[in-house]
C-alpha cells in the first residue's frame, strides 16, 4: 500500500479546525476559546474556558490537561471512532477521494487486542505511572539534580517525593518501557509528555501518590504526573507545565496530611518548599485547580491560604475562601511580597 501521510495532511488542511469544531457541536467564542473536553480536570467544569483553537496551525490546545490535537484527534473524540473512519469522514466532508485509503484495515494486529476506548484497567495504568517515575527518578544525574537543588530543594526532599528527570523521552521509553506497546503508553496517560521530546526539551518529573494496601504490605503508587521544563526557552506554543492525561484524584502531597493547621500552596514546588521548613501543606495544580470532591481533605482545619500574588492568585484565594467557608475550622491567608511566589521567598530568587 502507498503511504497515506500525504494524503492525512491533505485532509488536514482541507478541514479548517474552527468551523469544523462548531459544526461538531463545539461552542467556540469570538476569540476561539471552548470549555475543555475533559471539565473534571478543571476547577469549576473549566467555566473560564482552557481550550484554544490556533487557526493559523490549524490545531487546538488545552494549556491545563497539556493536550494537543489536530482535526483528525478532534473527529475521533467527538465522534467516539477510530483514526480511520475520522480521516474518511474529514475526507468525504471536504469533498477528496478516499480512495484506496478507505481499504486500509480499520484496526492493525497491534492494536487489536487492546479496548480502543477508555483506555487500560486503572490498576495498569497507575502501575506504568509508578514504572514511569520510579525510571525518572533513577535518571536524576543526567541533569535533573542540579536543577531541583536551584529551587533549594534538598536531596532528602527529592528522594522522600520520588522527583526525577526525563532529557530524552523516546530513549527514556526505550530503557524503560522495552515490553510496553505505545498504545499501552497513550491509554496510560502519558502522551501529553511527548511534546517536550518533540521540542527537544528535556523536564522533571513531579509524582502525585497514593498508598494501597494489598495482601497486608502498603506501598506507594502513582496516580498522576506533572512534568516541569528545564529551563525557560520554549517554544511560544510550549507551557513550562505538562501533565499525563486523567483525572487528578487528589491535591499534591495530599497522603502526608498530619496536623490539624495546613497550609494550602500553589504548585508543587511551593508546597515542597513548605514541607521542607516544617509545615504541613498540600498543592494545588494551578490557583484555580481545587476540586470541590477535596473539601473532605480540608474538613475542620485550620487552612491557611499560601497562594502567589498575582492576579490568578487572589482570584483562587477568593474562591477558595468562599468554597471552605462552614467546612475549614479557621481561614486565614498569607500575604507575599509582590511579584514572589514561596519557592521564591524562602530561596530569595527572582522568576519562577
Amino acid at each position: 500500500m502507498t503511504d497515506s501521510r500525504p494524503f492525512i495532511e491533505a485532509v488536514k488542511a482541507a478541514n479548517p479546525i474552527l468551523p469544523l469544531a462548531r459544526e461538531l457541536g463545539v461552542k467556540v467564542s469570538a476569540k476561539g476559546m471552548a470549555r475543555c473536553f475533559f471539565p473534571a480536570k478543571h476547577a469549576n467544569g473549566d467555566a473560564d474556558a482552557s481550550l484554544r483553537f490556533d487557526s493559523r496551525r490549524n490545531n487546538v490546545t488545552c494549556w491545563v490537561c497539556g493536550y494537543h490535537w489536530d482535526s483528525i484527534e478532534i473527529v475521533r473524540h467527538l465522534k467516539d471512532c477510530t483514526f480511520n473512519e475520522a480521516v474518511s469522514f474529514l475526507a468525504q466532508r471536504a469533498g477528496l477521494s478516499v480512495g484506496r485509503f478507505a481499504a486500509a484495515p480499520r484496526t492493525s494486529p497491534q492494536r487489536a487486542a487492546l479496548p480502543a476506548r477508555p483506555g487500560v484497567p486503572e490498576a495498569t495504568r497507575r502501575g506504568l505511572l509508578t514504572t514511569f517515575a520510579r525510571g525518572a527518578m533513577q535518571e536524576l544525574d543526567r541533569g535533573g539534580r542540579d536543577y531541583l537543588h536551584g529551587r533549594d530543594l534538598s536531596d532528602e526532599t527529592i528522594t522522600a517525593y520520588a522527583l526525577g528527570y526525563v532529557d530524552d523521552y523516546d530513549a527514556f521509553i526505550a530503557r524503560h518501557f522495552s515490553q510496553t506497546t505505545p498504545q499501552e503508553l497513550a491509554y496510560a496517560g502519558l502522551g501529553p509528555l511527548r511534546r517536550f521530546a518533540q521540542a527537544g526539551v528535556p523536564f522533571v518529573t513531579i509524582p502525585y501518590f497514593t498508598f494501597v494496601d494489598e495482601d497486608g504490605t502498603r506501598w506507594r503508587q502513582c496516580t498522576f504526573l506533572k512534568a516541569r521544563a528545564v529551563g525557560d526557552d520554549l517554544p511560544d506554543d510550549l507551557p513550562k507545565y505538562l501533565s499525563t492525561s486523567g483525572n487528578i484524584p487528589s491535591p499534591y502531597n495530599a497522603w502526608a496530611i498530619r496536623d490539624e493547621r495546613l497550609f494550602v500552596a500553589e504548585g508543587e514546588f511551593d508546597c515542597l518548599t513548605l514541607v521542607q521548613h516544617g509545615f504541613n501543606a498540600i498543592g494545588v495544580p494551578g490557583a484555580t485547580g481545587f476540586k470541590t470532591e477535596w473539601l473532605t481533605y480540608l474538613e475542620g482545619r485550620e487552612v491557611v491560604l499560601a497562594l502567589d500574588p498575582d492576579k490568578a492568585g487572589r482570584k483562587g484565594a477568593r474562591e477558595l475562601l468562599q468554597l471552605l467557608r462552614g467546612h475549614a475550622r479557621s481561614l486565614r491567608r498569607v500575604n507575599l511580597p509582590p511579584g514572589r511566589d514561596l519557592n521564591e521567598f524562602f530561596t530569595d530568587r527572582e522568576g519562577s
